[in-house]
């Protein structure tokens, strides 16, 4: 579910009107950070690629 989620966030910042909305929100960037040291790889990764288009 976690993974899902992240992929949604990061399809979602594709569009240029919600990325300027994501990426106004610190509790959903801290909540990316620290799942990119979840202990699971496949959320690491979905959670570094949804960081790294926002």
């Amino acid at each position: 579910v976690q993974r899902l989620s992240l992929l949604a966030v990061g399809n979602l910042a594709f569009c240029l009107e919600n990325r300027r909305t994501l990426v106004t929100s610190e509790s959903l960037r801290e909540l990316l950070l620290r799942y990119t040291v979840a202990p699971e790889p496949c959320v690491k990764k979905a959670a570094a690629r949804a960081l790294a288009i926002l």
